[in-house]
């Protein structure tokens, strides 16, 4: 999974062991430490491509852990530790207990990179290196903050922008600056302002997935969007990175009996990211809802390449773009996201045709070849309908459903109630997260608040 086999300086050793020690004293702690920082744009590209810091494991990806597509049995509820089990039934001290410092690791060395930049350019002058560097940097730093603005901080909503607090937002690897918590709406503005500015200086194309580019930045800025319910720009964004690249695979030429039938770097594949997930989400301990798996037709290909028999009537995940059976869950960026972004905000716009234009471009790519029969949609209402539910279908365990639940529960229509029931023998414990819920935000550990006294989310 390695983008490059570089052998780095002492200084880039010294630093990333520093970033990897020091990621959960950069939100909450004061230290006075000298680090040994990078000096030429070789070192900060070398940064950039710590594949495992910036590509993987490092978005924590809660939001999958409490989303409706699976269920476990009391069985493997019972084996797992206490994080595992507060986060499946939605329980209040869910998050207090969560790794939520290692999503900063990223920002940190995101941070190091932007502010030792104008320092190597006001020496050797600005290149194209330089503002692909930069981008990268930008790209990833707002890669992070988005991540955590889906696990800890409300749904972005027009009615209450300047009274909800956001995440923190570190923009310096200064750790004697302190953490503090701005609203939702500065958290969104910085997200999005790091994604345009790298759009802006990424190349239109990289030489590895590892590596973004425009058109992730693009695709960025379509999903964070969509996320803060601006269908309009949503719909814009996603326009815009399919018109340099509208590549679909079909399906059709993978093989059903693998259980990792997809190629790591498929050419639909944009952008290479994946969550380190539970354990409780494992092929073996998560099934995937029976009326989710019976809502694919039998000539949908995704029936077999997503789903292995478990046997009794049980499916367990297999189609990640990731390269992994289940774990880590992908949640980078490709095509079929886009073009789903595109066919959700056409039918919000009141285009039915064009919407399900655009969704049958993507679905005669999962349908076995010649059986696929076009959708049709009588209004936008009913497009949207069928949309949503195609959206749900395809981006399976990518990290979207948790987003997609926050913003839907505020429109009746789509608003839905989950149940998480398990059976020990004679006794059955039933747990539901109705629309709105507070829980849909979850708590920042316990230590971040008592070391910054930065607000809790509330209960």
């Amino acid at each position: 999974m390695k983008y490059l086999n570089k052998t780095c300086s002492l200084a880039i050793c010294i630093l990333m062991l520093t970033t990897i020690l020091s990621c959960k004293k950069y939100l909450d702690a004061k230290p006075n430490q000298s680090l040994v920082t990078p000096s030429s744009l070789e070192d900060l590209q070398a940064l950039l491509d710590n594949n495992e810091g910036l590509n993987l494991g490092n978005y924590q990806g809660l939001s999958e852990l409490g989303a409706d597509d699976y269920y476990v049995s009391y069985s493997a509820y019972a084996s797992r530790q206490d994080y595992d089990q507060k986060c499946y039934i939605w329980n209040d001290a869910a998050s207090e207990v969560t790794l939520a410092n290692w999503y900063y690791s990223p920002v940190f060395i995101c941070n190091t990179v932007l502010d030792e930049i104008p320092k190597i350019t006001e020496k050797n002058g600005a290149t194209l290196a330089a503002n692909h560097i930069k981008g990268s940097a930008l790209f990833f730093r707002g890669f992070s903050f988005y991540w955590l603005a889906q696990s800890f901080c409300k749904p972005y909503s027009q009615n209450d922008l300047n009274a909800e607090p956001g995440i923190p937002l570190r923009l310096s690897p200064n750790f004697n600056v302190p953490s503090t918590r701005g609203t939702v709406q500065q958290t969104y503005d910085q997200i999005i302002s790091d994604f345009k500015s790298a759009s802006t200086l990424l190349p239109l194309t990289s030489d590895s997935k590892m590596r973004p580019n425009k058109v992730a930045a693009l695709a960025a800025l379509a999903r964070t969007y969509l996320a803060m319910e601006d269908y309009d720009k949503a719909g814009t964004y996603a326009d815009s990175a399919l018109q340099i690249n509208k590549t679909l695979i079909d399906y059709n030429q993978f093989n059903a009996s693998s259980n990792n039938p997809f190629p790591v770097f498929n050419e639909e594949m944009i952008f290479y990211a994946a969550s380190g997930i539970s354990t409780l989400l494992s092929a073996s301990r998560a099934f995937i809802d029976s009326t989710l798996y019976q809502s694919y037709h039998v000539n949908d290909v995704r029936k077999t390449l997503f789903f292995r028999s478990r046997g009794a009537g049980k499916y367990s995940f297999k189609g990640s773009y990731g390269g992994f059976e289940s774990i880590p869950v992908f949640n980078g960026f490709a095509n079929d996201e886009l073009y789903l972004i595109r066919a959700e905000c056409l039918a919000r716009s009141g285009s039915a045709e064009a919407a399900i234009k655009t969704l049958n471009e993507l679905l005669v790519k999962r349908w076995k070849t010649g059986t696929f029969v076009p959708f049709s949609a009588a209004n936008p209402d009913q497009a949207l309908s069928i949309i949503l539910q195609e959206r749900r279908k395809q981006l399976l365990f990518r990290n979207a459903r948790w987003t997609d639940l926050r913003r839907l529960n505020r429109d009746p229509r789509f608003a839905r109630t989950l149940k998480r029931v398990l059976v020990n023998g004679a006794n059955t414990m039933t747990h539901t997260l109705p629309p709105n819920d507070l829980r849909y935000v979850f708590l920042l550990p316990a230590d971040v608040i008592s070391l910054t006294g930065m607000p809790q989310n509330p209960r």
